[in-house]
């Protein structure tokens, strides 16, 4: 067998720009990806998604779950030398509690987070929160753990200095071209195997560079020249092509993006459940991901947590016909709420695969008796649309479509976030049983939670689940080591190596 060797600069293609590199003021996608290299944490997931410990060497939990020990292991330190203590983990954890949705939650019944000494720390509850470690553990907006002094900011202040004590360092960000990382030699992994997240994080490669290409087209034809190594999110038309080349390797990750159709429930006719019911009772969540997918990188699926995850469950959909495609028994709903109105569905311009599902949208709508108006605009101009309570509240659009990496349990899940697209009024009942679950100590509860969320949000939609796709990431043959589906599809780069 092959060893690694140190070596190389591997130059990947990630799958979007990054917004911002401080991943509590920036709460993008892609700066978490930034934060999983540069910052280190207290616990990560791995591949099974079960948190596992990083910066902790032994924790504890009294019997009545109100108070929580912690010890750091040895060997950590910031880029800069200074050696990290308890002082720069709660101050960061505290930061955190004030963006992080688990982190809100936990918040609410905190006592007090206090050090104890430079590598003990405490955390007292007023209430068991049973899933806490599970909230350590998030990847987007994730506990970060960064210098005291950038730590004190605000959430929303940018934390500038970007120096963390992960196994990464960050060197140069410039927006539009790409950014740049060395390895941190005095990174101490762990002793356990990498999985997911979580482990051993060995870096062998000298350095990284991410190189920004928009234009999904690009992307391939790069990686065949080898002007990059790795590609994230190749475009779904080219997987074939790239797929028979024998000096590429590709793979899909591992639980792929939920496509949902969101509403705006602020006005007519959505603001109706029924008219909600009506939609997901007519959608047919295979002719939405053909229209948008190859075949090979879809998976129809009920469990709004995901098919083949921790909380998957497929309590509730056929109790109300969900996803049945069935247009005689949504339109009996339809016909209850709609007045006649056009019904304006935002149509991507620069998207395929949601240009693609609004059209499949349109002609349901049409099939239910709905005068519809397609409303086309590009990306930018879509998220400043959405983002705008007053558009929505105008009614300036009333559905769309989107995807979602994280939604895997009903505190990240944000299709029921009173943030999401299309207005805040969530069901009470899913809101008091959000807070029950972070709250569970027993596996029993969890699932009993888990069943009765996805049956409420069933029987009073917030969005439509149109299933899932997988994206596939490809690299050339001589990068070795590489994690394969890494749990919620952030790539990771320790372990990976050069064969030249």
């Amino acid at each position: 067998m092959v060893q690694p060797k140190k070596g190389g600069i591997l130059r990947y293609v990630p799958p979007s720009e990054i917004l911002g590199l401080d991943p509590i003021a920036t709460t993008q996608y892609m700066t978490g990806h930034h934060a999983l290299l540069v910052y280190d944490f207290l616990f990560q997931y791995d591949n099974e998604n079960i948190p596992q410990p990083q910066m902790v060497d032994e924790w504890s939990v009294s019997a009545d779950g109100l108070t929580w020990n912690f010890t750091l292991r040895d060997g950590l330190a910031f880029h800069d030398g200074r050696p990290v203590d308890s002082e720069d983990v709660v101050v960061s954890l505290m930061r955190w509690a004030k963006k992080n949705s688990y982190g809100l939650l936990l918040a609410q019944v905190t006592n007090e987070w206090k050090t104890v000494d430079a590598k003990t720390f405490q955390l007292s509850l007023k209430e068991p929160f049973g899933l806490l470690l599970d909230a350590l553990s998030q990847p987007t907006i994730p506990a970060a753990v960064m210098p005291k002094e950038e730590a004190r900011l605000g959430p929303n202040d940018v934390a500038s200095s970007n120096i963390g004590s992960g196994p990464f360092k960050f060197v140069q960000w410039t927006p539009g071209v790409g950014l740049s990382y060395v390895r941190n030699n005095d990174y101490q992994p762990r002793s356990e195997p990498a999985s997911g997240y979580a482990g051993g994080k060995v870096v062998y490669l000298d350095g990284l560079e991410w190189h920004i290409m928009p234009e999904p087209s690009t992307k391939i034809p790069a990686l065949e020249t080898a002007r990059v190594d790795f590609v994230d999110w190749g475009p779904p038309d080219l997987y074939d092509r790239i797929n028979a080349n024998p000096e590429i390797e590709v793979f899909y990750d591992q639980h792929g993006t939920s496509n949902l159709t969101y509403l705006n429930k602020v006005v007519p006719p959505f603001n109706d459940v029924r008219a909600r019911r009506a939609v997901q009772t007519a959608t047919d969540q295979k002719a939405y991901l053909g229209a948008a997918y190859p075949e090979k990188s879809t998976l129809p699926c009920k469990a709004m947590f995901g098919c083949g995850t921790r909380w998957e469950t497929f309590v509730g959909a056929d109790e109300v016909g969900a996803f049945s495609g069935d247009i005689e028994k949504a339109r009996e709903l339809w016909d209850q709420v709609y007045d006649g109105r056009p019904i304006r569905v935002i149509t991507p311009t620069d998207r395929a695969e949601y240009h693609n599902l609004a059209v499949v949208t349109r002609e349901l709508l049409e099939k239910l008796g709905a005068k519809v108006e397609p409303l086309p605009i590009d990306t930018p101009t879509f998220a400043a649309l959405y983002r705008n309570p007053e558009a929505t509240a105008r009614g300036e659009w009333h559905i769309g479509h989107v995807g979602s990496i994280q939604s895997v349990d009903p505190v990240t899940h944000s299709g029921t976030n009173p943030g999401f697209l299309g207005g805040p009024n969530v069901h009470p009942r899913l809101q008091e049983l959000k807070v029950a679950f972070v709250k569970a100590t027993a596996e029993a509860e969890l699932r009993e939670i888990i069943d009765e969320y996805q049956r409420v949000n069933y029987a009073n939609p917030e969005f439509v689940y149109l299933g899932v796709s997988r994206r596939y990431k490809a690299h050339r043959s001589d990068v070795k080591g590489v994690i394969r589906a890494p749990t919620r599809t952030y790539q990771v780069f320790w372990n990976m190596w050069l064969d030249r």
